[in-house]
């Protein structure tokens, strides 16, 4: 992994509250990494604080393989047959989340909602909602991510031991 950060200045036009119009200009750090993985993928994440609630930033996601492409919301790849396919991906509907929104709840406040009833859900015997292992790895890769921006050079991930099976 690689990354390298800058601090760039942007006009913030939308918040977590709603439209933001005074037109003042905010300073903001810009990262970028680069992940390469041993399977032979790469992965580039471009983000900046804004970008979540902004006219003007636009999140981006590029994970490339040896028979395809996600970019954005879009997934470019080989079908078994060896054709050229390409997906419009879009999130599924969530009714839990579209009713919290709807009963004027945020962002943060609808995604504990949800949290809590598919944890409660999980209680009862349901499915697991964010296996440890998984919010582990996701911890790894943040804090891989910030020793990257600091060390100014590429780093190397080791298994970790709560990723002991293949994905």
């Amino acid at each position: 992994m690689t990354g390298r950060s800058w601090t760039e200045r942007i006009i913030e036009t939308d918040s977590r509250w709603g439209a933001v119009h005074n037109g003042a200009l905010v300073e903001k750090t810009l990262q970028q990494h680069t992940l390469e993985f041993a399977g032979g993928g790469t992965a580039f994440l471009d983000f900046n604080g804004v970008q979540y609630h902004s006219y003007l930033r636009s999140t981006h996601t590029s994970v490339q393989g040896e028979r395809g492409e996600v970019f954005d919301d879009t997934l470019r790849c080989l079908d078994a047959a060896g054709e050229p396919v390409c997906r419009q991906l879009t999130p599924l509907p969530d009714p839990l989340a579209a009713a919290a929104a709807q009963a004027g709840l945020n962002e943060d406040e609808t995604a504990i909602a949800c949290f809590l009833d598919r944890m409660q859900g999980y209680l009862a015997g349901g499915a697991e909602v964010y296996p440890l292992a998984d919010a582990l790895q996701d911890a790894y890769l943040a804090l891989l991510m910030e020793r990257s921006l600091a060390a100014g050079q590429p780093l190397e991930s080791t298994p970790q031991p709560w990723n002991t099976e293949e994905r």
